[in-house]
């Protein structure tokens, strides 16, 4: 199943080159929030990159200055089957979290609501220093259920208590301390950075990194013993591979790996490229 580019027009683009996949969100007159057409979208684009092995890397970001305000609620509560949508949406944040690509979330303006469960699920988050981050669910009289698994794989019960409670809006900064991304870059930087980050996901094993992120999602829930072991059989399995000792006499002698690839993107990774004015 491989993963197709879709409509300039559509809530929620993608393109794919060079063995990443970028989605867009690209309903910005809307605030890019999530409804019942975008979270089907994202989900059958995020399973298909999980089934397609050309696709090492998703990046996930807005087409505008805002991330997303998250779901829409006036759609969700008004839809006939509720339900379906949200955990449509919860099925989106296991593909993030668990798929076979790496994941890298672009977060500048705000992200609110299930936007940030979007961030937290992600491998790897880089924000702008203009971004904020926030949950307001309690306000509705709702609970941000759905979201607290993923936050709660980068942040701490103590922070999640009081981001979904207080009401309070994280600047990049303090978002960057506690651990919910991982770099704050400055916009004139940005592209830059996420170039140099997708070329090193690139030059590294898709089968080492899929392994690590399957660990990574599971260790918890072994007992230190099971733990042990389970890593034993992993390092076991990647050093019976040939294509490690491939690998380790090529870099002793100053060449890439055969699964390295080279970065060969014709288009920005940071924002999308304005549409052509008409003469």
């Amino acid at each position: 199943m491989s993963v197709r580019d879709s409509a300039a027009g559509d809530p929620l683009t993608t393109h794919t080159e060079s063995s990443i996949c970028i989605i867009t969100l690209n309903d910005s007159s809307n605030g890019n929030r999530l409804n019942s057409r975008s979270v089907t979208a994202l989900h059958e684009t995020l399973t298909a990159c999980d089934r397609d092995e050309a696709v090492r890397v998703v990046v996930l970001r807005s087409g505008s200055e805002l991330f997303s305000l998250g779901m829409d609620l006036s759609a969700v509560t008004t839809a006939e089957n509720p339900e379906d949508a949200i955990g449509m949406y919860g099925s989106c944040l296991r593909l993030l979290n668990e798929g076979t690509f790496v994941t890298l979330a672009v977060v500048r303006g705000e992200a609110s609501a299930g936007a940030l469960g979007l961030v937290a699920a992600s491998s790897i988050a880089v924000a702008t220093p203009d971004a904020r981050f926030s949950l307001p669910e309690a306000l509705y009289g709702l609970v941000a259920a759905n979201i607290m698994p993923a936050l709660r794989r980068r942040i701490t019960p103590a922070r999640c208590e009081y981001l979904a409670l207080a009401g309070v809006s994280w600047p990049a900064e303090t978002a960057l301390e506690s651990g919910l991304v991982d770099e704050v870059v400055a916009e004139e930087a940005l592209e830059k950075r996420l170039r140099r980050i997708c070329r090193d996901l690139l030059r590294r094993s898709p089968a080492a990194l899929s392994a690590t992120k399957r660990l990574i999602s599971r260790i918890d829930r072994l007992s230190p013993e099971e733990a042990r072991r389970e890593g034993a059989r992993i390092l076991g399995e990647r050093l019976a591979d040939p294509a490690v000792a491939q690998a380790i006499e090529a870099i002793a002698a100053g060449e890439l790996p055969t699964w390295s690839l080279k970065l060969d993107l014709t288009v920005p990774l940071a924002k999308p490229e304005p549409p052509d004015r008409p003469e």
